[in-house]
């Protein structure tokens, strides 16, 4: 396991990399919102990240912003969410940290691909194949892109390529979130 020094210094370095990548396109809003609760949760401020103070912050509504009557920050989210999912299935694939928006919430979660390593159980007879279920999907690189829940499922997959269910599971808390690892032995 990396040092919390290291691993807020990788969180970091991911999300400069996100902001300089492009990914985020011309449009400010997407930068605005993920460097305000990136920014957050750096501070360990999670307790101001919502979405009053993101509009209010971040995106320049004024003081008398009412979240029933404008759906600038939803809308905004979903966007990013989109586009980070996009962005760590193509170009940001294999980097050591990833960072997710998980849906419902703003508060940014970061995966870093050691944590997933070190639990993975060991691979034993070959027919092991991880991949996630429940909307996550396992990349070739080991991390597991969050499912709408932000939960991570890895599953084995039976020899029609669908998965089955698992014998066996574990849940382990990180720093990063809740992942329910499960094996079909």
């Amino acid at each position: 396991m990396q040092s919390a020094i290291n691993r807020l210094e990788a969180e970091k370095a991911e999300l400069e990399s996100v902001l300089t990548s492009g990914v985020l396109g011309r449009t400010n809003n997407l930068v605005r919102l993920l460097s305000f609760v990136c920014e957050k949760y750096f501070e360990g401020k999670i307790d101001d990240v919502k979405e009053y103070s993101i509009a209010v912050q971040a995106l320049g509504r004024s003081e008398d912003f009412d979240p029933q009557v404008d759906t600038i920050v939803r809308v905004t989210a979903h966007a990013l969410r989109k586009r980070l999912e996009d962005f760590y299935r193509s170009a940001g694939a294999q980097h050591a940290v990833q960072i997710c928006l998980p849906p419902g919430h703003y508060t940014p979660k970061f995966l870093h691909k050691s944590d997933l390593d070190s639990l993975a159980p060991a691979e034993s007879n070959g027919r092991h194949n991880d991949h996630a279920v429940n909307g996550a999907t396992q990349t070739e690189n080991g991390f597991a892109h969050p499912p709408s829940n932000g939960i991570v499922l890895p599953t084995e997959t039976s020899d029609a390529g669908s998965p089955q269910p698992v014998k066996s599971s574990r849940t382990f808390k990180l720093s990063s979130g809740t992942f329910a690892f499960h094996r079909w032995l």
